[in-house]
């Protein structure tokens, strides 16, 4: 029987461009760490601020989408702020 263990992501910024991207490991468990997609560097760091943050208490499961989204999204069924948003529907075209 195999046990799967939930990894841990490590949200991380390069240290060049400030890009912001997610790994699988701590930057120093790597041998050779992941090139940056925009500076092509490998010089990762830690964001304590995204490591911080619940994305969780932010997703929306409502209709809009079939997926977890924030909010506030283009086809989500509440404004940002968790007020029920209204639609308006338009006449079909004839």
């Amino acid at each position: 029987m195999r046990y799967f263990r939930r990894f841990r992501a490590h949200h991380c910024r390069c240290r060049h461009c400030q890009t912001r991207k997610k790994l699988r490991r701590h930057p120093d468990n790597y041998l050779m760490q992941p090139a940056c997609p925009v500076c092509a560097r490998r010089d990762w760091r830690v964001d304590n601020w995204m490591m911080r943050r619940d994305t969780r208490a932010m997703a929306c499961r409502c209709g809009g989408y079939w997926f977890q989204h924030r909010q506030g999204s283009l086809a989500c069924h509440y404004n940002a702020n968790g007020t029920e948003r209204e639609f308006e529907l338009e006449p079909m075209a004839a």
